[in-house]
């Protein structure tokens, strides 16, 4: 293993057991190698890799960066390089100043701190954001989640489609208002596609005093309350072990589907009472096919709900 702590400017550098750098050293060299199972890591100094002038060989694993055959880590410092690859293992961003046009890991891209700038960024087996800043173009991926940190992202493509994008609440797309995923790229609210979303983590505040901060349901009733899909059954209470009728659970499906407006405004059921709080979601479910009511004209707006009914409706 090679430990590099002081000024150095080569052209290549390959170490077969692994390369450390650290301390305050200046590093510079247009291709940066830890080769069999060695482990490139960087705790600190500035680490450059200039564009080369002569092109690199078709057949080159790396035209220009950093490669870690065991892996790349990035604690610290900074580093500025057209390609950081993971090759056979994964690319851990812990920390420091990171600015590449591309970051390759075969075995997924872990990002768990520091200020990551990317055009482009593939793992494998996933990309995972859990702190830092990420600013990326591109990002491609086995999975996709963002679970901390702010990201700032153009496109996101996955293996399994829409349900391989995790944003795990309490991380939302903050701007722009209303944005969403769709067949691998973000969308505005009227539909169109955007330049770039800001994903981050936002602060909720849940205002009932019936529900702990460990409660299994905690950031389900955060998110319903962020969404304004529920708002308790007073200012401080939300009953969580009440039961749910059948019109309740029609208005919280409505609300968390953008409370859509209904076609018709008319329904055959007799115990619907015309401008009650659940008529219009009601309404909307019916023209959706989620229920046809408990009758032909009876809908049991005051019912609980059994939990098949709720698997039913959503």
């Amino acid at each position: 293993m090679l430990i590099l702590d002081a000024d150095c400017s080569l052209k290549t550098l390959c170490c077969a057991g692994g390369l450390t750098i650290e301390g305050d050293a200046q590093f510079s060299s247009e291709v940066i190698y830890a080769a069999c199972t060695g482990v490139l890591t960087v705790h600190s100094g500035t680490i450059l890799c200039p564009v080369m002038d002569t092109p690199p060989e078709p057949d080159a694993i790396l035209n220009n960066g950093l490669c870690g055959f065991g892996g790349v880590t990035i604690k610290g410092g900074s580093v500025t390089c057209p390609e950081i690859s993971g090759c056979s293992e994964m690319v851990v961003i812990d920390g420091g100043t990171v600015k590449a046009d591309a970051i390759h890991a075969l075995f997924g891209y872990s990002q768990r701190g520091g200020d990551v700038e990317a055009s482009y960024i593939w793992g494998r087996e996933g990309v995972s954001i859990s702190d830092g800043t990420l600013t990326a173009g591109t990002i491609e991926g086995g999975m996709v989640g963002f679970y901390g940190g702010v990201s700032l992202v153009h496109k996101v493509t996955t293996e399994v489609g829409d349900s391989g994008l995790e944003l795990s609440f309490p991380m939302v797309i903050t701007e722009p208002s209303g944005a969403r995923y769709v067949d691998g790229v973000f969308i505005d609210e009227a539909g169109n596609p955007v330049e770039q979303v800001r994903i981050e983590k936002v602060s909720v505040d849940v205002p009932f005093t019936d529900i702990s901060g460990d409660a299994y349901y905690y950031n389900s009733v955060a998110w319903a309350v962020y969404k304004n899909i529920t708002s308790g059954v007073s200012e401080t209470l939300f009953a969580p072990d009440r039961v749910c009728t059948r019109a309740q659970a029609m208005t919280f499906l409505w609300r968390a589907s953008g409370s859509p407006k209904s076609e018709h405004l008319s329904l055959p059921f007799s115990d619907i009472e015309p401008g009650s709080y659940y008529a219009e979601a009601v309404c909307w479910a019916v023209e959706n096919g989620i229920t046809k009511g408990t009758s032909e004209n009876t809908f049991s707006p005051n019912r609980s709900c059994t939990r098949a009914e709720i698997i039913t409706f959503l």
